[in-house]
């Protein structure tokens, strides 16, 4: 319900009687409307000036006869007088007595920055607060909230470092999906970027790269970078000097101590140094167990394409990278340019070095721990797929072995570049401290795929289990002072051995011959017919053990349980337990089974007379040692 209203304002005379022939006279506020007037209009535009003193006709203010409203442009005093020119009242400001001023005063306090902290917000739920509608926005900065460009020419650089600076802890910065160009933004302590994309301006400026990660003075933390997308202009960069990190213009750059960092749904390509570089910058000395970068997570990025290598990293602990891809890093763009351009790969030596993984050490207090990769993918660089190197003495003082180093599900290949070597995976000290005590142990490479050497140095303890196919040289794998080494492999192409010095390893792969095939037969219980019997080699997973899958139709001529022999071939033992699967032909169901391989007999309770059965039995056999 609306309450029934006068459209116009009545003016009453000191009787209380309407108005008659009365002056109403509008001026600036808290001061006389007489000698301080204020222009009031007819129309609600403000285009039709309306004299003063404004005359009234039974209490309403008229035009050409008939009641009319004013308007004016801003708050007001008011002076009413009779005809006989008394007073009948004054106001001093509009804004203790009309509602349209407190609206109108309302409405532009609104449009001013301070206009949000007029309005309240509450969030549903029980014990709730309530809160300014300005509160509940700052918990999100916008890029446009600062005077960006966006142009893809001006440098963006300082309006996107003041909306970091303006960020409250936990609060997020969203780029709103587009490019800007920068030379360094910093990112800051309990923040969130995100749906950016960042274009390194040109130039000659090293250690400058679009995303700095710094913890040299106090350690950085709890950081999410979430589609965050750098294009690092590589060829466009100039001036590149040969010194420490190759210049230092990354694409991401974490330099000192950081801790709980996520990176995801992102990339650094055709950046002037690294992808993404996580680099201590504290001297290598003390105790390995100092580490700087702990708790890192990099999911479903890229970094391709980068002048050096796709990823470089020391002195981590606590690095997880899932479907990760790293490819055609450390390669010429254009031959011809200057050696210390962006355009021309990173050297050492005269030669293209970059690897897709980097992972270097420099001494003590650069230890590699707790690393896990999975589904990487690095090719197609200039050197390997990836690469663990320390030049660590192993037996200075606080030394940790650099372990604890999962590798599932990857593919690396040997790079491209003509002074490659031919290794796609790699773990390497230097020769003067190869022969000291293991720098690497506790390795476990599942399910990955090398197209070139697995080279293992200086390592103790490593499994691999996958596929090698190695291009270069007469060996899929070369083990170098090495121990506890154990490769389940399948080796293709030409090269199918190992080179091993003072290494010990133990070896199940395709250049051990596959045994002949288990045979599966009737022997006794209820009688019937095993028909159709395949037998497919399976990948072998553990050092001399060989897997089957014997698939085969059983139909029973009678009830009851049903037994059968499983002979390994000559040479072999079953290995315990044998696994098996029964279904029935009529619906699909699975049966339910006792089986048994001990003495290599099977058995089951078959479904009924004339009833095909599915059987498929997985089995694992042991090469004997003789």
């Amino acid at each position: 319900m609306l309450p029934l209203e006068s459209p116009f304002p009545s003016y009453a005379a000191r009787d209380g009687s309407p108005l008659d022939a009365g002056f109403v006279y509008f001026g600036k506020p808290n001061m006389n409307p007489v000698t301080a007037p204020i222009a009031v209009y007819w129309d609600a535009a403000c285009t039709q000036p309306a004299a003063q003193p404004l005359r009234t006709t039974q209490g309403h203010i008229c035009r050409a006869g008939a009641p009319a409203n004013l308007f004016a442009k801003e708050t007001y005093s008011t002076l009413v007088k009779d005809k006989r020119g008394r007073t009948v009242f004054t106001a001093r400001d509009s804004l203790e007595f009309s509602a349209a001023s407190v609206v109108a005063q309302f409405l532009a306090d609104v449009g001013t920055g301070t206009g949000a902290t007029k309005v309240g917000f509450k969030q549903s739920g029980i014990g709730a607060t309530l809160r300014t509608v300005q509160d509940k926005l700052r918990e999100s900065v916008s890029a446009f909230d600062f005077p960006v460009v966006c142009d893809g020419v001006a440098d963006d650089t300082a309006p996107l470092q003041a909306a970091i600076d303006a960020l409250p802890l936990g609060a997020t910065l969203d780029g709103g999906r587009r490019e800007f160009i920068v030379t360094e933004i910093k990112i800051r302590n309990d923040m969130r970027l995100e749906n950016i994309s960042l274009k390194a301006k040109g130039g000659a400026v090293d250690f400058k790269s679009p995303i700095t990660i710094d913890g040299t003075v106090s350690p950085k933390k709890n950081i999410v970078l979430s589609n965050v997308h750098i294009n690092g202009n590589r060829i466009n960069q100039t001036s590149i000097l040969a010194a420490s990190e190759d210049g230092g213009r990354h694409g991401i750059r974490m330099i000192g101590a950081c801790e709980n960092i996520l990176i995801e749904r992102s990339s650094a390509n055709y950046c002037a140094g690294d992808g993404i570089e996580l680099f201590s910058s504290i001297s290598a000395t003390g105790d390995d167990n100092n580490y700087v970068f702990k708790n890192v997570r990099i999911r479903d990025c890229e970094f391709s394409h980068n002048r050096r290598h796709g990823m470089s990293g020391d002195s981590i602990r606590g690095l997880r990278m899932d479907n990760v891809t790293l490819n055609y890093n450390g390669l010429d763009l254009n031959n011809t340019a200057p050696l210390d351009s962006g355009a021309r790969g990173a050297r050492q030596g005269g030669n293209l070095y970059g690897n897709g993984i980097d992972m270097e050490g420099y001494g003590l207090g650069s230890a590699v721990n707790d690393v896990r990769f999975h589904q990487v993918t690095g090719l197609y660089n200039a050197r390997g797929g990836c690469l663990f190197y320390d030049a660590l003495s192993t037996r200075g003082a606080g030394f940790v072995a650099r372990s604890k180093i999962w590798i599932s599900d990857c593919y690396f290949d040997e790079g491209q570049d003509a002074s490659r070597s031919g290794e796609a995976l790699t773990f390497t000290s230097n020769d003067a401290s190869k022969a000291l005590s293991p720098l690497y142990d506790s390795i476990y490479i599942d399910n990955t795929r090398l197209d070139g050497h697995l080279l293992a140095r200086c390592v103790s303890a490593m499994q691999f289990s996958g596929t090698i196919s190695a291009t270069m040289g007469n060996y899929f794998a070369v083990l170098d002072y090495a121990t506890g080494i154990v490769v389940e492999a399948t080796p293709t192409g030409a090269a199918k051995k190992i080179y091993a010095d003072n290494a010990s390893y133990s070896l199940a792969c395709e250049s051990l011959p596959m045994p002949a095939n288990p045979v599966l037969a009737f022997d006794s219980g209820a009688a019937g017919t095993l028909s159709n019997i395949v037998v497919t080699p399976r990948e072998n997973r553990r050092n001399r053990a060989f897997t089957y899958l014997i698939a085969a139709d059983w139909t029973p001529s009678a009830t009851g349980t049903s037994v059968f022999s499983l002979t390994a071939p000559v040479g072999t033992s079953i290995i315990d337990p044998a696994h098996v699967g029964v279904i029935n032909n009529d619906n699909g169901a699975p049966i339910l089974s006792i089986h048994n391989p001990v003495g290599g007999l099977l058995r089951f309770a078959n479904a009924g007379i004339g009833i095909v059965h599915k059987l498929q039995i997985l089995v694992a056999v042991y090469q004997d040692d003789n």
